[in-house]
């Protein structure tokens, strides 16, 4: 039979109560610190075989991609990659184009339909014509002026001040915007 005798004072008894918790605090914080260390070391190790492996797939890869069935499919890739960007360029000029012939035909009617009129140099930019010719009269220009602006085929017909100036025989420059309804093919 055991008898334990207490013969400590109250103080005491707290104290070393306090000192008994701090160390069971203590022993918790060791282990909780050597759990991360261990839970590190985990990952510290299955991110080293990831990267062994991801190497090991890498060889493997580049190993195939020696193989000659893989160097023909990497050259039809190519090749098909150099026919898309053509078709493409093809595709870029095709769509800034203008089909400038049912403008023309319109603007050449009005001068064939009026005798005072001729036309001498057509140009083209954008989608802008440029006509240089001759009129016989400032009348028979300011007609041909009302003519393509009653036309829906044309936007904005720019006929300089200086060439309404003389009575007859005009040398004249107009500039005709062209709808783009009009470039449409049928």
């Amino acid at each position: 039979m055991k008898i334990n005798l207490n013969l400590l004072p109250a103080k005491q008894k707290k104290r070393l109560f306090k000192i008994k918790i701090a160390k069971i605090i203590i022993w918790q914080e060791l282990l909780f610190l050597l759990f991360i260390l261990i839970l590190c070391l985990f990952f510290l190790g299955f991110n080293y075989v990831v990267d062994i492996k991801l190497k090991v797939q890498e060889d493997i890869l580049s190993k195939k991609s020696n193989q000659k069935e893989f160097q023909e499919i990497k050259q039809y890739r190519e090749k098909f990659s150099k026919i898309n960007q053509k078709i493409k360029q093809i595709k870029l000029i095709l769509d800034n184009n203008y089909y400038w012939e049912k403008p023309l035909i319109k603007i050449l009617d009005l001068v064939s339909s009026n005798d005072n009129i001729n036309i001498n140099e057509i140009g083209t930019k954008n989608n802008i014509i440029d006509l240089k010719g001759i009129a016989v009269s400032r009348e028979s220009l300011v007609n041909f002026k009302n003519k393509l602006e009653n036309d829906n085929c044309f936007d904005k017909i720019n006929v300089p001040i200086e060439n309404l100036m003389s009575k007859k025989d005009i040398n004249f420059h107009i500039e005709i915007k062209v709808n783009q309804n009009c470039f449409k093919l049928e």
